[in-house]
């Protein structure tokens, strides 16, 4: 076994390592544990956030950092993939409120019963709970542990023929197709995307191949159903290779729409999508649902934010004063930028880059201090180096939400803007803490 962690050294990715070399220890194994430093070797594993945990090849976590339990699972169910082919009913058998194996930690879902057949059923109707747990995750609140437990579910009582639809197991995905399905018999099959959406995971090759092919393996689909048929979201195609999920497994696979809620009219058509339903929107309304989504996690760097104004206004001699509050509001001003009026303004602001879009509210941003609090000179520089970056940077992390761009288009955007963006903010900074031994 041969285990990866992605990182450039990060405090997340000392903490990975870390989790990792205790998990390793805990279950007595011997793997080789490699740390990947390099951007440009990340990059091939086409992960969009650090740091990544890489087993065997394989992608199991990115962008956030797995408990220690969670790593001990995974490990065990790569040894046991490895050893012995999945069991039937291996997944269904267990709880669907906590992971017997230690794993990440799921949110049951109502009303959840088993039939003899010892396939789990879901309601199509969201209680109280599911729609208080949808409103905390919108602002941010177990946004990461979110997620339900992978493996075969059923709505209604489906037969043979019923549907198999795919998904992932964040569970407000969830929740957005089952309650779209009342009055309807099908199959789910939910995929272990680690608590993330199917556009976010088809991206970071969690929503993938071999994960599908895995699931199909698990549920052991082909003496549930007759047909060889699976559906994906559409929105999931990046991360498979539907040619190679046919060869592995005998399903093939076809595409349903992009909206939960067009997937009775697409059955109900001979699953077919009319062009409407291949169409990706996002509106003026969808964009501002997500601003608390971008808005809370950046917030939690206002204390960073005011430690560094209070470090540079020491360092220039400007002290603790009422101008303090010019120095927060300018950063809180660009924090605004990159991600509420950016989100609102994403169609119009000129460009493609996101990172470039960011920028421009930024600077628009940084001269609009200029005229209103008219700082010195130096000041004024220093702005204008630093806060167009945090516009920029809180914008490129919104690439993850939309379907503007692609993973190549993203990957391209790292490697040219993040070198130029940290020469910036260093300048910048550099420039308003050094600026007393020139006057």
């Amino acid at each position: 076994m041969k285990i990866q962690i992605l990182g450039t050294g990060c405090s997340k990715c000392k903490t990975l390592v870390s989790n990792t070399e205790r998990a390793v220890k805990e279950l007595g194994l011997n793997p080789d544990i490699e740390k990947v430093t390099g951007i440009e070797e990340i990059l091939k594993f086409q992960i969009l956030m650090m740091p990544g945990l890489v087993i065997d090849g394989q992608v199991k976590a990115a962008g956030r950092v797995p408990s220690i339990d969670e790593i001990k699972h995974l490990l065990v169910s790569n040894s046991v993939q490895q050893i012995n082919p999945p069991l039937k009913g291996a997944l269904m058998s267990e709880s669907c409120c906590c992971s017997k194996s230690g794993g990440p930690e799921v949110v049951p879902l109502e009303n959840i019963k088993t039939n003899q057949a010892e396939v789990p059923e879901i309601t199509t109707n969201l209680s109280w709970r599911d729609k208080l747990g949808f409103l905390g995750v919108r602002w941010g609140i177990s946004r990461m542990h979110y997620s339900l437990q992978p493996g075969l579910y059923r709505i209604g009582k489906p037969d043979k023929d019923a549907p198999v639809l795919v998904t992932a197991n964040f569970k407000m995905t969830v929740d957005l197709l089952r309650k779209e399905l009342g009055g309807m018999s099908a199959w789910i099959l939910v995929l272990n995307t680690y608590g993330i959406n199917v556009w976010c995971a088809a991206g970071k090759g969690t929503f993938g191949t071999n994960e599908v092919v895995q699931q199909i393996e698990n549920a052991d689909l082909k003496s549930v159903v007759a047909h060889r048929e699976i559906i994906l979201p559409q929105l999931g195609a990046p991360g498979v290779a539907a040619h190679e999920v046919r060869k592995r497994s005998g399903f093939r696979i076809i595409y349903g729409p992009v909206y939960a809620r067009d997937i009775p009219a697409f059955l109900a058509n001979g699953k077919q999508a009319t062009p409407e339903m291949r169409r990706v929107r996002f509106r003026l309304r969808d964009r501002i649902v997500l601003i608390p989504m971008e808005l809370i996690p950046a917030l939690k760097w206002l204390p960073v934010i005011v430690g560094l104004i209070l470090i540079m206004r020491f360092v220039d001699g400007s002290g603790i004063n009422i101008e303090m509050f010019g120095d927060l509001l300018s950063y809180l001003g660009a924090i605004v930028m990159g991600t509420i009026a950016f989100q609102i303004l994403l169609p119009w602001i000129p460009g493609r880059s996101f990172v470039w879009k960011g920028w421009l509210l930024g600077i628009i941003w940084s001269l609009s201090l200029i005229v209103w609090l008219r700082p010195n000179l130096w000041v004024a520089v220093s702005n204008l180096l630093v806060l167009p970056v945090i516009a920029a940077y809180l914008a490129f992390n919104f690439t993850g939400a939309t379907t503007f761009t692609s993973l190549s288009g993203v990957q391209k955007e790292i490697r040219l803007a993040a070198p130029v963006m940290i020469a910036s903010a260093g300048l910048g900074i550099i420039l308003r803490m050094a600026f007393r031994l020139w006057i």
